[in-house]
């Protein structure tokens, strides 16, 4: 599979999902870049013909005007369409039409493909056909919860052929979710999968609590889904189906910026394989100038972290706090966490 990069480099999506009900004004995209969203999925722009050409060019414009990458699609959702052959059609004429374009970052083929209406050659073929019309950019499929096998050494429907990120969806307040801990299960397998087969992952978040939703996330909770997306190496993007309340708001920038700086420090290090137990989640790499531990709360009360097996007189500073309290012990690193609360840590070798 492809790579995501952008300007020769690894790239890490912070994305938000931006719905088709109206084109936004150009502050709307300017306030996703200054809360840390460096991405924004344009979802099916609405008409047909020259109508959305110019509704989808708009958009573009005005993302790229405001420093965001563009991620354009799905052809698709759910059952298959009974007019495919058409929606195919005029997906392809967009991916030919912005192939070009180095605003346009990859390409969101389909999205939560239902099982039993979908072949596997179906979904197979349509990744081929985009990528015989722009070798450059990654291809998004998406699979729901539902579509995501429970068994992390199998494939989903169209299998990993079928995308170049194996993404999925898996809203814990919504209808059909199953909270934190079957979303946790649902991206550790992914994440797994998609580490076994070479590819990128990526998780959608639920920033919403209309539609079809009961609640929506805590701005703690908030927290708990993305850094459990960057302790097992997944991208992330938030699905807003409508505006969360002012706390979510407020609470994305800090959040974004906490994940970007995770991102940029561990470029070049290497992870060792996750781990997890006692109500936390964590991963341990390798630096050239020492290790680095990233630690998450997992539970929706405190709790305190040991990690044993550190070098007696090692050096430990946090990252992202620089207040936290955290110390070295003769069982290990001591450290206390409130609800769904994360921390990189150094680890400077005495």
């Amino acid at each position: 599979s492809r790579q995501l990069e952008v300007d020769g480099r690894p790239f890490a999506i912070r994305g938000m999902a931006v719905g088709n009900w109206s084109l936004p004004g150009p502050a709307y995209f300017r306030d996703l870049a200054s809360a840390g969203i460096n991405t924004v999925f344009c979802l099916s722009p609405p008409g047909s013909g020259a109508d959305r050409d110019r509704w989808l060019a708009a958009f573009i414009d005005r993302a790229g005007d405001a420093g965001l990458r563009v991620v354009v699609g799905p052809a698709a959702a759910g059952l298959r369409p009974d007019d495919w052959p058409r929606q195919r059609a005029d997906f392809l004429a967009t991916v030919r039409r912005y192939a070009g374009d180095p605003r346009v970052i990859a390409w969101y083929g389909l999205d939560e493909p239902a099982a039993a209406s979908w072949e596997d050659a179906d979904l197979r073929g349509f990744h081929d056909a985009i990528a015989a019309l722009d070798d450059r950019r990654v291809i998004f499929t998406n699979w729901a919860y539902d579509g995501v096998p429970a068994d992390a050494s199998r494939e989903p429907r169209g299998t990993l052929a079928a995308t170049d990120i194996y993404a999925f969806s898996d809203y814990p307040f919504a209808v059909y979710g199953g909270g934190l801990p079957r979303y946790a299960r649902t991206l550790e397998r992914v994440a797994t999968r998609a580490g076994a087969a070479g590819d990128a992952a990526h998780a959608w978040i639920q920033l919403y609590s209309g539609f079809d939703a009961w609640r929506e996330p805590t701005p703690a909770e908030l927290r708990g889904m993305v850094f459990l997306g960057l302790v097992h190496g997944a991208m992330y993007s938030y699905w807003e189906s409508g505006t969360p309340s002012p706390a979510s708001w407020a609470a994305l920038a800090a959040l974004n910026r906490d994940a970007e700086r995770v991102t940029m420090t561990l470029a070049g290090a290497v992870a060792l394989p996750p781990a997890g137990g006692d109500g936390f989640a964590w991963r341990r790499y390798r630096g050239p100038a020492g290790d680095y531990l990233l630690v998450l709360r997992t539970e929706p009360r405190a709790g305190q972290f040991l990690l044993p097996g550190v070098a007696a007189g090692s050096r430990l500073r946090p990252v992202l706090e620089a207040g936290r309290p955290a110390v070295m012990t003769p069982d290990g690193v001591v450290a206390r966490f409130g609800p769904y609360d994360a921390e990189l840590f150094s680890l400077e070798a005495p």
